[in-house]
């Protein structure tokens, strides 16, 4: 498959897997650009490494969790290696999407330092490096083993379904004069579940009038503390064309991260690309791209919970702020993350014309 980029996926653990969807959705858009591309799996054997050498570039789709049990794979780096050796030696591009676990114990230590450990390797394999949110790019670009590193964020994992709002709506029940928060979830402990109860309860104190909380994602927990003013729809799994329009049917998107939004989050560029105004939370891994875009997205600190509320409570009673929100983070979303923007930068850092 000469003249092919090869997408190269773990086998994750989950039910749904965001990265493995975005190594799916990057082929696609490649190959909708003109180009060749193809999805490959990795495990403990060498049938990968065969398949990978028979193209001109690879690019590792990485989070340490999807390779192996607890983040443990130096297969995975021991493998790469002996795709360098081969004679045809196709350019090796490693794309962080989790780099290593932060430290907050003695299990996580043991995690991070081989996990930290693993990523030097990587990178010490690789030609070119990819990250997905401009800090870990930065931290990385000073670190040795020094290799040519950039910035290249996720796009959505979910088609276009803004047409199917009106019939969306009226599938929920939802009339004109129901409010419609949204928020999307796989249950992991990074999102800020208290941050959504909290507006949820505070918008329908204050309006007194239709409210739905559209509690999205396979693996969304129970919500606690919601109060009986707040209708809650929380379907579980759902096919990604039934997500889309279930997403498009809101009327406010709510992206409260203890890290913060950045642009390693495809649910929030999928709210990004269905024109909804998002209230997201500014913290350490939050992009300043992202920051400076202020008229695209409303960003509050993360570690001040009550003006998340405030800032959700303001939108909610303006349908004039949220229209001009939405559509100017509409426009942010054409001009910096849609799939022909981010196929144009890696092609610009590849030197893609091999594959064109």
């Amino acid at each position: 498959m000469r003249g092919t980029l090869m997408v190269l996926v773990g086998r994750g653990r989950r039910s749904v897997d965001a990265i493995r969807e975005h190594g799916e959705r990057l082929a696609e858009a490649v190959r909708e650009a003109g180009g060749r591309a193809a999805v490959i799996e990795a495990d403990r054997g060498a049938r990968w490494v065969a398949k990978a050498a028979d193209c001109d570039a690879v690019l590792v789709q990485y989070n340490p969790f999807q390779y192996g049990k607890w983040g443990f794979a130096p297969w995975l780096p021991a493998g790469l290696a002996r795709l360098r050796r081969t004679p045809t030696r196709p350019l090796i591009t490693l794309m962080v999407h989790e780099s290593f676990v932060p430290i907050a114990g003695w299990r996580s230590a043991l995690m991070g330092l081989w996990q930290r450990s693993q990523l030097v390797a990587l990178r010490g394999v690789s030609d070119v490096v990819l990250a997905s949110i401009e800090p870990w790019a930065e931290l990385m670009r000073r670190q040795r083993p020094r290799r040519p590193t950039f910035h290249v964020p996720v796009g959505s994992n979910l088609p276009d379904r803004r047409n199917a709002r009106r019939e969306a709506r009226a599938g929920l029940g939802a009339s004109d004069d129901t409010l419609v928060l949204a928020s999307l979830t796989t249950g992991h402990p990074s999102h800020l579940l208290g941050h959504v109860v909290s507006a949820a309860n505070a918008v329908a104190e204050r309006r007194g009038r239709a409210l739905l909380l559209l509690h999205l994602g396979a693996g969304a927990p129970p919500l606690d503390g919601v109060e009986e003013g707040v209708r809650v729809y929380a379907p579980g799994r759902l096919p990604v064309g039934s997500l889309a329009e279930t997403l498009a049917s809101a009327d406010l998107y709510l992206a409260p991260f203890v890290d913060g939004v950045s642009t390693r989050r495809s649910s929030m560029m999928a709210a990004l690309q269905h024109a909804l105004p998002i209230i997201g939370t500014d913290g350490p891994l939050t992009d300043a791209q992202l920051r400076e875009a202020s008229d695209a997205l409303r960003l509050v600190p993360v570690d001040v919970p009550g003006l998340f509320t405030d800032a959700v409570v303001e939108l909610a009673e303006s349908a004039e702020k949220r229209q001009q929100l939405g559509e100017r983070g509409r426009r942010l979303y054409e001009r910096c993350f849609d799939w022909s923007v981010i196929v144009r930068r890696l092609n610009e850092i590849l030197g893609a014309e091999s594959w064109q």
